[in-house]
């Protein structure tokens, strides 16, 4: 069995550990601020919270994500792509739910990297039970060509 489809195996449906967000108003101006954007209406965060808000509160750090695809950032760990599926608003001061799961591992060659993994993972933020967001996101992950 190659190395990829024991990793595949390790993490496909492995599922994160249950994160909270709540972003107070102070936080959305700071963010807001830092990225030149208008002030919010109506309570509504920024729409990048829904991305940075799953990174910030899904349970696993980035850190240990890398690790458990058996890397660090020091091995050239770089993003992929990124999905987002924003179904509501993300609202100041609600208690989110945030759950992840790691969904697939592909091993792949390339011109500038011999060979790769592409692991894909999705984050959902949810709230009464409803999904808000769901961002999917992947990381390459630079490996070494084994014998």
């Amino acid at each position: 069995m190659t190395a990829s489809v024991v990793l595949r195996e390790r993490l496909a449906g492995l599922e994160f550990p249950t994160g909270s967000l709540m972003v107070p108003a102070y936080e959305d101006w700071i963010a807001r601020d830092t990225i030149g954007a208008p002030p919010g209406e109506d309570g509504l965060l920024h729409p990048g919270w829904t991305l940075f808000g799953a990174l910030r509160a899904a349970g696993f750090d980035l850190e240990r994500i890398i690790q458990l695809c058996g890397a660090s950032w020091d091995d050239g760990v770089v993003f992929g792509e990124t999905s987002i599926e924003q179904v509501q608003p993300l609202r100041v001061g609600v208690e989110y739910e945030v759950n992840g799961s790691f969904l697939d591992v592909q091993r792949r060659t390339g011109r500038q990297i011999a060979e790769f993994d592409v692991v894909t993972y999705e984050v959902r933020i949810e709230h009464d039970g409803e999904t808000v967001t769901r961002c999917v996101n992947s990381f390459v992950i630079p490996r070494r060509r084994t014998a």
